[in-house]
């Protein structure tokens, strides 16, 4: 008997989801694993001041917040669209660690 699969997971266990100010904290601490790993530095009072409040600074603004979960809920990748004029967006926090299958970023599709 096999596990029953959540919404929107695939193959791997990995889901797909629309972030909620709940992840704040979880994106945050993501953010700033990855952009160590890439030797950059976090700046949670500029660049990344977004992620204090993900609902205000994407959803109430028009864009969109995802996160990518594994099945224990841990949040293993974001990505976010931001409107900028007309039909233009600016990708935001597009962030995966190294050891998350690009395969899975490149075909990644809205649920």
């Amino acid at each position: 008997m096999g596990t029953a699969k959540r919404s929107g997971e695939n193959a791997l266990g990995l889901r797909l989801r629309p972030a909620s100010n709940k992840d704040c904290q979880d994106v945050v601490r993501l953010v700033e694993e990855v952009l160590r790993e890439y030797k950059l530095a976090p700046d949670p009072a500029c660049t990344d001041a977004d992620l204090r409040d993900i609902e205000e600074s994407y959803f109430n603004r028009g864009g969109i917040f995802y996160v990518l979960e594994e099945k224990d809920g841990s949040i293993v990748g974001t990505y976010g669209l931001c409107p900028v004029e007309g039909r233009t967006c600016e990708l935001r926090k597009d962030i995966y660690p190294k050891s998350i299958p690009k395969v899975l970023i490149q075909n990644r599709q809205h649920p």
